[in-house]
């Protein structure tokens, strides 16, 4: 499917590493990016977001191009959204339906499949307007009928609404039954450790290396939704260390997102010892690496007692470390790897 990526940002020249993050998203969905438009703007129109100027020059683009849709960087709001597709004469997806799509195609339990489909059906219901409703391009899914309309619109939130409530209920018995498996691990006394971390930053390679396991891991962005746990028994330890890989971190996730993955977050918060993944050959390394103690900050997590691990060394090979607490490792070659486990142990003996 081809797109053109509508990068919205304050300044032309000073959001390259977000644009490229977003192309990332969009090729992570399987999209072809065939054009990429930059709009600067300080103050959102409040009819298009983007300014008329930029509105008419970006028609023009998809005039030329014909691609299946635009992709905005931004999350838009029903009004503006509908507002682009009638002035582009082009279907028009937002940063939250983005990483919506991209979430559904990465998740396989039935817990994250739940988890997104709960997201999904909360972020439809912001897309409900009089005269047009965003459930129009997807009736097919979730059984609606009718045309657009008021009328229509009270028929859809109702089924949205008792869709949710469904969802809810599935969701809260998938959970129940992950606190109860949690109770267990618990209950022999075992030593968690979690792997945390900005998307892509190489958590799932370095959770197979720790645990001689094959989970799916790729350069491509989510590609880890549902928590991995693995028991591994390290040389000189008198207790089975859990390691959990958990879903990556990224910058403005959409709140239906970041609440509808709150019991898979949980998981952190019942860990012994974080290690926190960060890709040292990422000009972002710093705000990225911000990025998740903000996150870890509001679930609670900040006080577990925490390892900075500096991945992707072989992509930078002049990076060095300076705390106390940080380590270098390459999931590729191995290196740092045993120095890693052994900080590991020493903790966890430290810990009993």
């Amino acid at each position: 499917m081809r797109v053109v990526v509508l990068n919205i940002g304050s300044s032309q020249f000073s959001d390259n590493d977000c644009t490229r993050e977003y192309l990332h998203l969009a090729e992570s969905n399987g999209y072809e990016v065939c054009f990429v438009y930059l709009a600067s703007v300080k103050k959102p129109s409040p009819k298009t977001y983007i300014h008329s100027g930029a509105v008419v020059s970006l028609k023009s683009v998809c005039d030329d191009l014909r691609p299946d849709m635009v992709v905005c960087s931004r999350a838009l709001n029903a009004r503006i959204q509908r507002n682009l597709e009638k002035a582009l004469c082009v279907n028009v997806v937002d940063r939250t339906e983005l990483i919506l799509s991209l979430f559904e195609k990465r998740a396989t339990s039935s817990a994250g499949k739940c988890q997104v489909e709960l997201a999904r059906l909360s972020y439809m219901q912001t897309k409900l307007v009089r005269g047009w409703t965003h459930l129009e391009r997807q009736r097919g899914g979730i059984g609606l009928r009718g045309g657009p309309g008021e009328t229509q619109i009270e028929v859809d939130r109702r089924i949205l609404r008792e869709n949710i409530h469904k969802t809810k209920h599935k969701l809260d018995k998938l959970v129940k039954t992950r606190r109860l498996n949690r109770q267990r691990r618990q209950s022999n006394r075992p030593y968690v450790v979690a792997l945390v971390g900005y998307t892509n930053a190489g958590k799932s390679t370095l959770f197979n290396l720790l645990t001689q396991s094959t989970a799916w891991a790729n350069d491509q962005l989510f590609a880890t939704l549902d928590p991995l746990v693995r028991r591994v028994r390290y040389p000189g330890l008198n207790t089975e260390v859990v390691l959990v890989d958990t879903v990556g971190f990224m910058r403005d996730l959409p709140e239906p997102l970041v609440t509808a993955f709150h019991s898979t977050l949980e998981e952190i918060t019942h860990s012994d010892l974080i290690l926190h993944i960060v890709d040292c050959g990422d000009p972002e390394l710093h705000q990225k690496k911000q990025s998740v103690n903000d996150a870890l900050v509001a679930i609670s997590a900040q006080d577990i007692p925490t390892f900075t691990v500096y991945n992707k060394a072989d992509l930078n090979p002049d990076f060095s470390v300076l705390g106390d607490a940080d380590c270098m490792v390459s999931s590729i070659n191995s290196t740092g790897i045993e120095s890693l486990v052994q900080r590991i142990a020493q903790h966890c003996q430290g810990s009993e």
